[in-house]
């Protein structure tokens, strides 16, 4: 099983998850790979809270998703209660007191924070600030997660030019229990391709039950194909907020 698919199991709710909080970091499309997981809770006639740092969250993709899975995409849309934040201030007010007021305090949330540190890398916050908003996040998070709350972040490691924001996502490193990095299939050109097409390709099987999501690379794509084991998912990025 990909390292990936057991940090995506934070979103399971299941007494039997030792899981609270999960990171996701890497270069790879990190917000498609969570929308997985996402709709498979939403599908489950589970709520899901989704706060979106980087504008990332594509409403065509999980309908997409939702149809290839034989569901209707207006239901495990209208599950997924989506908020947006644009600057790093807006996601700490978002996360340190709008979530926590928004959830049941007597049932267990499924988070899912994409982006989480994108509106942390700008430049024209003050890496002092940014370390203290992250440090209150990542406490609160934590403050979250022992409410019995699951909680999955995805975010980006900083570009070149801001190295030193790597401080940040060492933060969000300490708090979670599992951490996994996640790196796209090197650029061969059948994965330049499968780029180019903005194609994602998945075991079949393991995306009919919304399970066990297992990713086909580009190195593998000619054998799943002969095989007759894949299904490919396309999507234009979405736009709007629920």
């Amino acid at each position: 099983m990909q390292s990936h698919t057991r940090c995506l199991r934070v979103l399971d709710d299941s007494a039997y998850n030792p899981i609270q909080i999960a990171l996701l970091f890497g270069n790879a499309d990190l917000t498609r790979l969570a929308l997985f997981g996402i709709v498979r809770v939403a599908a489950e006639q589970r709520a899901v809270w989704v706060l979106d740092g980087g504008n990332s969250f594509d409403a065509y993709f999980v309908a997409r998703l939702a149809r290839g899975w034989g569901m209707a995409p207006e239901v495990v849309l209208s599950r997924i209660q989506l908020s947006r934040a644009f600057t790093c201030y807006q996601m700490s007010e978002l996360i340190t007191r709008r979530l926590g007021a928004a959830i049941h305090p007597s049932a267990s949330a499924t988070i899912a924070c994409l982006d989480l540190l994108e509106t942390f890398y700008d430049d024209d916050v003050a890496l002092a600030d940014a370390i203290r908003l992250v440090r209150t996040v990542a406490a609160r998070l934590g403050d979250l997660a022992k409410r019995g709350n699951h909680i999955l972040i995805t975010a980006r490691e900083p570009r070149a030019g801001l190295r030193e924001r790597m401080v940040l996502l060492d933060l969000l490193k300490a708090s979670a229990q599992q951490v996994e990095r996640v790196d796209a299939p090197a650029p061969t050109s059948t994965a330049r391709t499968v780029a180019t097409q903005r194609q994602l390709v998945f075991a079949r099987g393991d995306l009919v039950n919304g399970t066990n999501v297992t990713f086909v690379y580009a190195s593998d794509f000619e054998r799943a194909n002969r095989a007759g084991e894949i299904q490919a998912c396309f999507a234009a990025r979405g736009s709007g907020s629920v």
